[in-house]
């Protein structure tokens, strides 16, 4: 029983693809964060 070339390279392709706008999303996620993070700190530095 051999593999599916071609169904399993679609397959690959969609999870790469669903991969990629995961962490395009958390690296959205993380920017915000550091934003934020950097915000309280410099704030709780002029106090």
């Amino acid at each position: 029983m051999g593999i599916d070339c071609e169904k399993f390279i679609v397959q690959t392709e969609r999870f790469i693809a669903q991969t990629k706008v995961f962490v395009d999303q958390n690296m959205n996620l993380s920017l915000k964060l550091k934003r934020l993070s950097f915000k309280v700190s410099s704030e709780a530095t002029t106090c």
